[in-house]
């Protein structure tokens, strides 16, 4: 079998000091259109000063000339270090600096994760463009308040501007907006210094060093995940002696077969196969979201988790050591029934029918992009924690293979324990971007180690004149022939190989392609994030039986939450600490219209809505016009229309320009597929072999 990667592991890195030669800039750009964003009006970049009293300073230009922004960079040639400019919402900021580039020729390389832009790299002034958004996870007038900005510095109110044609500003209004541009950057300038030093404190990673909040959390993690060698790692390793007497249960006589030897690896040392990876990944699901019920609902509860991934990885045990695949029925049924306290854990596929009479099945299951929970008769790759409560449920299981990992450890219990530590350490009230901060340190960990090692990316380069483009079509459906080729080999797949040339608006010429490429890297441990979300999915279901069992029937759940009447909420297992559980919201009256959509109103009378993938300025427009629970209810079913405003730049260049802004609407089908709703009653049940629509039918071996 073709080998994944050749060389992949996990070690404990060393703490570094923070990196003091590096200098780091804030950027904003304001323009005369609002979030239409289409024509600059001023832009501002704070940074430090060299001199012998360091002094914070402001380089300001109008329009989008940027020449003077980019040779304070100065050339590569006499940088040791990239300087690190961070921009609040980076792709409305930087797509503007991106024109500047593509009209003046100057290369540059964007990183994306999914649709976001991350980072901006112009290589030839060594300048990297990094988006806060993604560390702060809030906008910028709140975390000035959150790590206690100078009052001075805060955003002034220019927001009657964006109401008005930019012809009718007056000398004031402009003289206004400049002061607001400059005390956005003075003030995220404030926001990064105490976030690089609370991010040093807690994890003795330096924020510079990173890109991203999985990378800086990643970092962390292999700096506080303690001195026992846990972590798979993933090469050939001579016996050590040191840490078999760290650790000698994993580290045996056994494992020995003489100095020198070939054979003589510890129990870690492997290389990961495509159908070792392959396998592990079809066993992998997000959290459970479902609604039960289509009534309207009075006098209702919605409960949240404490930090529930983070539970589950301080809690429980995880797989490590080199897996092997079995087919022995009766070692695979040990596995399942836990026969003794040393069980090992495993990714096992089965042949399983659940017990038809269950209102909230346990195993979840993947039709096209649809996960859902159904009672039907599946083979499929689950993990042997959940097989074990499935059988416990009543559910006939007939195992077929088995990827089992020869020993366990609870690898995550000291950095998840230390992070917690810091998190009850800062008040949220005095200190909530340092208590915030702490959080996502532990909430974001589990998901890095599931990236995808074949990765699918969209490319894009401009060009002067149609010639140029031309000859480089040519060229690049050469290179991604030959591309093609070897990965249908490596890895039996076709990558998505499109050329397309458009003219844009500059008059240059954007030719794009798509790429799949091999990215194997030490923390791509997919099984982590398996059995973390598999922990998190058992526990949210032993939940639901227990209400259950107690005459309760849960109205909706969504991953770390469910809504029951309030009457019962002496019922739920309630406390602060982590993994407990608290009241988020009491609702008056409340209507489920689909996952992740729903209005209510609170208590107190407010009105309240969740509708997933409605931009926020449209949301709060219905909410600002509708005065009663009704009105709320025809206004989001009927469609809705949004604001014109940026595009992203993904989307932009589909549309053949760099900056690109858009008016959309939007229509929620509130279509309920993932149970058997009954239209007359409103209740629902959850499908099997003889209710489930022809389209969810599942293939009967995994793809």
């Amino acid at each position: 079998m073709t080998e994944l990667r050749k060389k992949a592991y996990l070690t404990d890195l060393r703490p570094i000091n923070q990196l003091l030669g590096i200098k780091f800039y804030t950027f904003d750009v304001e323009t005369k259109d609002g979030l239409i964003g289409d024509n600059i009006f001023c832009w501002s970049l704070a940074y430090f000063k060299r001199g012998y009293h360091e002094q914070l300073s402001i380089l300001t230009g109008k329009n989008a000339d940027f020449k003077s922004l980019l040779d304070l960079f100065g050339s590569k040639k006499h940088k040791t270090h990239w300087s690190i400019v961070y921009a609040h919402n980076m792709e409305f900021d930087v797509r503007h600096i991106i024109n500047y580039c593509v009209v003046h020729d100057i290369s540059y390389n964007e990183i994306r994760s999914g649709s976001n832009m991350i980072s901006v790299e112009i290589e030839c002034f060594k300048v990297k463009f990094i988006d806060s958004v993604q560390f702060l996870k809030e906008g910028q007038e709140k975390a000035e308040f959150s790590w206690n900005v100078n009052p001075e510095l805060r955003k002034i109110d220019c927001s009657d501007l964006w109401n008005k044609n930019f012809k009718n500003w007056s000398n004031s209004d402009k003289k206004r907006l400049i002061e607001h541009n400059k005390n956005d950057v003075l003030a995220l300038h404030e926001i990064i210094r105490k976030l690089r030093n609370t991010i040093f404190e807690i994890s003795k990673v330096d924020l510079l060093s990173v890109i991203s909040i999985s990378q800086l959390t990643l970092k962390a993690f292999r700096i506080n995940m303690g001195t026992n060698p846990l972590i798979p790692e993933y090469k050939t390793n001579l016996f050590d002696k040191r840490k078999a007497l760290i650790n000698p249960f994993l580290y045996t006589k056994k494992n020995i077969k003489g100095k020198g030897s070939k054979k003589q690896k510890h129990p870690f040392s492997y290389t990961i196969r495509h159908l070792e990876y392959d396998f592990v990944r079809l066993a992998y699901f997000g959290g459970k979201c479902e609604l039960y019920n289509l009534n309207p609902l009075e006098n209702m509860a919605y409960f949240d988790r404490n930090s529930m991934f983070p539970a589950e990885m301080y809690n429980n045990d995880y797989p490590i050591g080199m897996p092997y695949f079995s087919k022995d029925r009766s070692r695979i049924w040990r596995i399942i029934k836990k026969t003794h306290k040393n069980t090992k854990l495993a990714i096992i596929r089965a042949k399983i029918t659940p017990r038809k009479d269950n209102n909230f099945p346990l195993l979840p299951i993947r039709s096209g992009q649809k996960v859902m929970f159904t009672n039907q008769t599946r083979i499929w790759n689950y993990t042997s924690v959940e097989l074990y409560e499935a059988w416990k449920d009543g559910a006939k299981i007939e195992p077929l293979k088995a990827l089992i990992y020869p020993a366990k450890a609870k690898i995550f219990r000291n950095y998840i324990g230390k992070m917690y530590e810091f998190r009850k350490k800062f008040s949220k009230e005095i200190d909530s971007g340092k208590n915030m901060m702490a959080k996502y340190f532990m909430n974001t960990l589990y998901g890095k180690f599931a990236q995808r090692m074949v990765q699918r990316q969209m490319q894009y380069k401009f060009f002067n004149n149609l010639i140029k483009s031309t000859d480089f079509v040519t060229k690049k459906e050469k290179e991604l022939k030959d591309k093609r080729s070897k990965l249908e080999k490596k890895f039996d797949m076709v990558p998505y190989v499109g050329i397309k040339e458009r003219p844009i608006t500059i008059g240059k010429y954007r030719v794009e392609w798509m790429e799949k490429r091999e990215s194997g890297k030490p923390f791509m441990i997919t099984h982590l994030s398996v059995f973390t979300t598999a922990y998190a999915r058992i526990n949210l279901w032993k939940l639901q039986m227990k209400l259950q069992n107690e005459g309760i029937t849960t109205k909706y759940c969504d991953t770390d939450s469910l809504v029951i009447p309030i009457k019962y909420k002496d019922k739920m297992p309630l406390g602060k600490e982590l993994g407990d559980w608290k009241i988020e919201a009491e609702f008056k009256r409340v209507k489920f219209l689909a996952p992740k959509a729903y209005i209510a109103e609170l208590m107190d009378g407010k009105l309240f809505s969740k509708l997933k993938g409605l931009d926020r300025n449209a949301l709060k427009k219905i909410m600002k016009n509708v005065k009663s629970f009704e009105e709320l209810e025809k206004e989001v079913r009927k469609r809705i229309e949004i604001d014109e405003r940026y595009c992203k730049f993904s989307q932009s260049c589909h549309y053949g320009e760099v900056i690109y802004s858009k008016t959309s609407t939007k229509k929620f089908s509130f279509e309920n597929l993932k149970r058997n709703f009954d239209k007359n009653t409103g209740l629902s049940e959850p499908y099997n072999d003889e209710t489930i629509p022809e389209e969810f039918i599942i293939p009967e071996k995994p793809l």
